[in-house]
């Protein structure tokens, strides 16, 4: 008998519609580093992760 978890299901098939609308996955890819640079404020380095102090630029 095998269980079909739904979160995980949706969480596939949302993957495969992203990767439809992009293009590929080369496109995908190429799209997320776009957006990266475009919203480069809103990214946390290895840094941001070992401090206690908040990131001013960041929006929560």
């Amino acid at each position: 008998m095998k269980w079909n978890d739904p979160i995980v299901e949706e969480v596939r098939a949302t993957r495969e519609r992203l990767l439809q609308e992009a293009g590929g996955f080369e496109a995908y890819i190429k799209k997320l580093r776009i957006q990266e640079l475009e919203h480069s404020q809103r990214l946390l380095s290895k840094e941001d992760l070992h401090t206690d102090k908040p990131n001013p630029n960041r929006n929560n």
